[in-house]
């Protein structure tokens, strides 16, 4: 179990940050200016960061942007830091990026739903309405009625895909920032969320329709998503709290992996005046493949024992 401190401001991994610091401290020692070699023989990042910021910039952005990977200690902040971190550190949390996939996802599958569902009807009422219309052959009354099929089903499907993606956002979006504002998941977020935006979504229809939307939609989100959640939960051995905070490490620490690696690519092609990534990511593959061959320990021997 992890500590309130260590969940909130300092749950981020301490020893990869010592990593970078001692990465940091050598990588300074050979690009420190002539000027500054006598006077000090272990560099000092408070004394000395202004005159070798230069030298290290894609470090030392990547560090500071990983610095602002703490997550704030009141709910209100936390709430705000999940929709500002796009702008301070390059990159969506991950309640906004997951709020975001999800949306577009729903979106995409109702469209095409919503389309589908309502072009047999669209077909019957172009040949209802167009009964007694003379056409200068078969082909343009094909053409026609492709036209109109067409573009009712892009309406249909864009009305559908809004109301579906309106509904599933509210609900999403309400766990979500439930759960940042709290720092902490629980299952009762669900069903309360889905309900509050089943009721927002039939406001229009009066409090008796939005009464029966509410329940329907907690009762739905209950059984649909509630118990899968619950029985992921115990065959993993570990609360949904644990398993949330644990995904959230994880996607932090992917973008970690990624901003490092972006860093060395815009470094390569800034060495070697590269216009195009591709070639600064084979130049750069290229240099770890030699590295790993010279390196003494991917060359022992492996002894395999095997069985008589």
């Amino acid at each position: 179990m992890e500590t309130p401190s260590t969940s909130r401001s300092h749950w981020f991994d301490s020893s990869l940050w010592d990593i970078l610091r001692r990465d940091r401290d050598s990588f300074l020692s050979e690009a420190l200016p002539e000027s500054l070699l006598g006077t000090t023989s272990q560099p000092s990042v408070t004394a000395n960061v202004d005159d070798v910021a230069v030298a290290w910039d894609p470090l030392q952005e990547a560090t500071e942007k990983w610095r602002l990977l703490r997550v704030a200690d009141t709910g209100w902040d936390r709430v705000k830091q999940a929709w500002t971190r796009k702008y301070e550190c390059g990159f969506r949390s991950l309640e906004a990026d997951a709020l975001a996939k999800v949306v577009s996802l729903t979106f995409k599958i109702s469209f095409l739903y919503g389309g589908i569902r309502q072009h047999g009807r669209m077909v019957e009422r172009f040949k209802t309405h167009n009964a007694l219309v003379m056409y200068k052959g078969v082909r343009e009354a094909m053409r026609r009625q492709v036209d109109f099929t067409l573009v009712m089903f892009m309406k249909n499907g864009l009305l559908f895909g809004c109301k579906v993606a309106t509904l599933v956002g509210l609900s999403f979006g309400a766990v979500s920032m439930l759960s940042v504002y709290r720092d902490k998941f629980a299952l009762y977020y669900i069903p309360l969320s889905a309900g509050l935006a089943g009721s927002v979504y039939t406001i229009s229809r009066g409090p008796k329709v939005m009464l029966m939307a509410g329940c329907l939609a907690a009762c739905l989100s209950t059984v649909f998503i509630c118990a899968p959640l619950a029985v992921v939960s115990l065959h993993r051995g570990k609360s949904l709290d644990e398993i949330y905070k644990q995904s959230r490490q994880e996607y932090y620490n992917d973008f970690r992996e990624q901003s490092a690696r972006t860093a060395l690519i815009e470094t390569v092609m800034e060495e070697h005046n590269l216009w195009f990534r591709y070639q600064a990511e084979r130049i750069l593959e290229e240099k770890e493949a030699a590295a790993a061959s010279a390196d003494p320990s991917h060359n022992t021997p492996q002894v395999v024992s095997e069985k008589v």
